[in-house]
């Protein structure tokens, strides 16, 4: 949203009126006309209307200063004790007196000697603002009046509690309880920010909590109301001999004396969030001078927490240039809440790879159930041919075996007895991993290459329940015991598994000081070396080459460590390598060869007989997504349905697996046919999902579309409340879907407005595309051309076909780029290109058939506007 400057206000007020009271249509050609005049305040007057904010002007009396005492009456209140003092005023604990009820409040006594004109222009349109403000998490503005000194002054709730940093700490909180206390404040400042507020001084003393752990913020547009702009807002801090910030909450801009903006709000809630987790500042030494602590703000970059995405999630948000931070405080809350998910977030570059490595971190224990986890607790270890030797040694081979069978008997125990701990509690998964380390350590302690081998596999447990901290300290004892053993092949093993859990946080650097550990005992041990073990080496470099760009190496080691692994070595190494491949491919740009890959994995888990585990469902969900990238939708949905009448064969009508079904039900809709979609979408919610997998992302989308399409608007809206943001595909889809339902309301250009308005924020973001970017700008661009801006729709149309064609096989078999050739041929028909309308024609008709089908409503339509043009 556009940033609104105070100077525009006298400008903006007659223009907002003179919207609202214009049509939809005309209010759109309204607009269009300002913005060839003047770009900057029409990008304001987008704001205001799509917030559809209006400002109340009921204004406050200008009274003089005054002073305030115990005891003295402020109409219902009665002032008790002073709760704090500032240069811009006191606040003062109040008893209300007036019989109606008894209770407390906070008065705030407002210096207004200390305002210039503007600034009590700005009390008067924001006090307004500030009492509509009605969130849990901000203390209420109750009343504002004039005392009998000609003080002006604002009642507001009495909030007794502790500062948000004193709570965390007195109460003993986890990392996860602080985030989630962060929340509360990132939600109450977002409000704000809704309603035009930015708030400029947020600290810990401004931010309380109840002894029922509710977060209230204090001071919310005071400091803000408190001041003009310009000269008089420094001649008023120099009179007053207080600056209107704190400084080591401040934002650069601030410290610059530069534009304060919701931007400066984000920066102090890094510097918050990064005290809560950390318990210092992330730039400012302790006793630092205030000349120090402003220095630095501007020049000393936060210090890694090493909490990985959290880090991350910080740096955007303590970023030095305002831009550079989150867009918006919801934005800053969506990757908090990601980040509690172990979901993507929106700080790292949005690229596919990145995408693709969360989405397989998230559901790699579905996909592999039935290979690796089997193998780890009933019968061997996932590496158990790791210590296999040349064929002359099998009486050493049939040795280890009988002892490996040993260990695994004795962890298996562990993990099926009823035990209990100290306390007498059953105990969690992870204390009886716990105890299955620790009687494997002091049971087998003379066998180190035992101990490394199991304690590697057994990682892999931990590594399925997202303890990522808890996985790699395991392979890094696993690791020493080796080394104190001279195990090199178990050392390499441990590097390589640990090297490819750090790769999917993207910590590159630990990715590559894990892998030269590897190569140095990969080179003790020489030509010798397992196998198995040299796939999963071969894997980890090439997820690093991967890393560095160089995606056609990665590709090149993944083949080899598939093709390491044949027969004998079974299905439980060969598959997950498959898949490693399949997601390298994909990595690489290589759609065609990863949905071949993918294939191949679903495939062979149904020959293996895995084909009524949960796995298989998590394959397809690859599958499709790829496919559907590709836009070859008519494929995808023909491969769910072939597997849906597999499973319904054996398990009876209506009962194919839940993720099965909403798949089918998600290529239902994307081919048009509604009503189908919607009986496989009910079949699949009658029962509870997953948070965070596949269905709980894409099913507000896919329902809200369908009821587009039913015509049943309300339950559109509500399914589409639901819609995940934060990355730039799904708000793309998001915005679209949002669109859509407007659209079907009737307001026709406010959905229009939206869609290209979201579109262009993120072009602004990054010029990379995804294909999720294609059907909003294929449906921007038919409303375009709905409108009589073909130009304009021809554009779109261009953009739109650049995000489709994924490889050189798109132009003729997706339908994506499909959608978007027709777009352009209707549009450079009404400009009156013929041929080119011919030529677009032509190649819409081939990728229509190919990715929806030849009875599709959008290739008959292709069919029919072919006829008409001339040959």
């Amino acid at each position: 949203m556009a940033r609104i400057d105070d100077e525009q206000w006298p400008e903006l007020g007659p223009l907002l009126d003179q919207a609202l009271e214009l049509t939809a249509t005309e209010r759109d050609t309204w607009l269009r006309e300002l913005r060839g005049r003047s770009p900057q305040l029409a990008a304001s007057l987008d704001a205001l209307l799509l917030a559809e904010v209006i400002a109340d002007q009921r204004g406050f009396l200008e009274p003089p200063k005054a002073a305030g005492l115990a005891g003295t009456e402020l109409d219902h209140y009665t002032l008790v004790r002073p709760l704090g003092h500032g240069g811009m005023g006191s606040v003062w604990l109040a008893r209300r007196t007036d019989g109606r009820f008894d209770g407390f409040a906070a008065v705030k006594l407002m210096n207004l000697a200390l305002m210039s004109e503007s600034g009590q222009m700005r009390f008067r349109r924001e006090g307004t603002a500030l009492a509509r403000l009605s969130h849990h998490a901000i203390a209420r503005l109750l009343d504002a009046g004039v005392a009998a000194t000609g003080q002006p002054y604002l009642v507001l709730e009495y909030v007794d509690g502790q500062h948000i940093d004193a709570y965390a700490d007195a109460a003993g909180l986890s990392l996860r309880q602080r985030i989630e206390l962060m929340l509360q404040v990132l939600d109450a400042v977002g409000h704000a920010h809704v309603s035009l507020i930015v708030h400029r001084d947020l600290k810990p003393s401004n931010i309380l909590v109840t002894a029922e752990g509710q977060v209230k913020l204090l001071d919310f547009g005071i400091a803000k109301l408190l001041v003009g702009d310009g000269e008089d807002e420094r001649a008023a801090q120099t009179a007053d001999g207080d600056a209107v910030l704190t400084p080591e909450y401040a934002s650069p801009e601030q410290i610059r004396s530069e534009a304060v903006t919701t931007a400066t709000d984000v920066y102090a809630l890094g510097v918050l969030l990064y005290l809560l987790v950390s318990g210092r500042h992330p730039t400012r030494e302790p006793h630092s001078t205030a000349i120090q602590a402003a220095s630095s703000i501007l020049d000393v970059e936060p210090r890694a927490l090493g909490h990985g995405d959290l880090d991350t999630i910080l740096g955007k948000a303590l970023r030095k240039v305002p831009g550079e931070r989150y867009a918006t405080v919801a934005a800053f809350a969506d990757d908090l809440q990601r980040y509690r998910r172990h979901e993507p977030v929106s700080a790292r570059p949005d690229s596919l790879g990145y995408r693709t490595r969360k989405f397989l971190r998230r559901h790699r224990a579905a996909v592999a159930v039935a290979t690796m986890m089997i193998v780890v607790l009933l019968s061997a270890t996932v590496f158990s041919f790791v210590q296999a030797r040349r064929a002359s040694e099998q009486r050493d081979v049939a040795i280890r075996a009988a002892r490996r069978a040993v260990a695994m008997t004795e962890l298996q125990s562990v993990f099926a007895s009823d035990g209990r701990g100290a306390d007498g509690l059953p105990l969690t998964p992870a204390n009886r991993i716990a105890l299955a380390e620790e009687v494997l350590v002091r049971r087998f302690r003379n066998e180190p290459w035992l101990v490394s081998e199991i304690l590697t596999s057994l990682s892999a447990s931990l590594y399925e329940s997202f303890d990522r901290e808890s996985e790699r300290a395991m392979l890094a004892r696993a690791g020493a015991i080796a080394r104190e053993g001279r195990q090199h092949e178990q050392v390499a093993l441990a590097a390589c598994t640990r090297a490819t859990s750090f790769w999917y946080d993207d910590a590159t650097d630990s990715v590559m000081a894990e892998l030269r550990q590897a190569r140095a005992a990969l080179a003790t041990v020489g030509h010798t070396a397992d196998p198995i073990l040299r796939s999963v080496c071969l894997e980890a470099e090439g997820k690093a080459l991967l890393t560095g760009g160089n995606g056609d190496s990665a590709v090149t080691l993944l083949r080899q460590a598939v093709a390491l692994l044949d027969s004998e070595s079974g299905e439980a190494h060969r598959l997950p390598m498959l898949l490693a491949l399949s997601e390298v491919l994909r990595l690489a740009g290589r759609y065609r060869e990863a949905s071949a890959a993918q294939l191949e994995h679903l495939n062979a888990l149904e020959q293996a007989g895995y084909g009524n585990t949960e796995g298989l469902p998590n394959m397809a969900a690859f599958v499709d997504r790829t496919l559907s990238d590709m836009g070859e939708y008519r494929v995808a949905d023909s491969i769910l349905g072939a597997l849906i009448r597999k499973r319904e064969a054996v398990a009876g009508a209506g009962r194919a697996p839940q993720l099965l079904a909403f798949l089918h039900g998600q290529g239902q809709m994307r081919l048009g046919a509604i009503d189908s979609a919607d009986v496989w979408i009910t079949r699949a919610t009658r029962g509870p999902y997953p948070e965070g997998g596949t269905m709980s992302n894409w099913l507000p989308s896919v329902l809200a579309q369908i009821r587009v399409g039913q015509g049943r608007i309300s339950e559109a809206r509500a399914a589409a409340a639901g819609l995940p943001g934060g990355l730039r595909g799904r708000r793309a889809n998001a915005a679209l879907v949002n669109a859509l339902v407007e659209h079907a309301s009737g307001r026709k250009a406010v959905a229009s407005a939206r869609l290209e308005h979201e579109l262009a924020a993120l072009y602004a973001e990054s010029p990379i595309t995804q294909s999720l970017f294609t059907m909003p700008l294929v449906t921007a661009g038919e409303w375009r051309l709905a409108t009589g801006d073909a130009r304009g729709a021809d554009s779109l149309g261009m953009l739109a076909w650049r995000a489709a064609a994924l490889d050189s096989l798109a132009p003729t078999r997706s339908a994506l780029a499909g959608r978007s050739d027709l777009l352009r041929a209707k549009a450079l028909l009404a400009i009156g290109d013929s041929s080119g309308a011919k030529a677009s024609t032509e190649r819409a008709v081939i990728a229509l058939g190919n990715g929806y089908g030849a009875n599709n409503r959008w290739t008959i339509e292709a069919r029919a506007l072919r006829v008409t043009l001339p040959r």
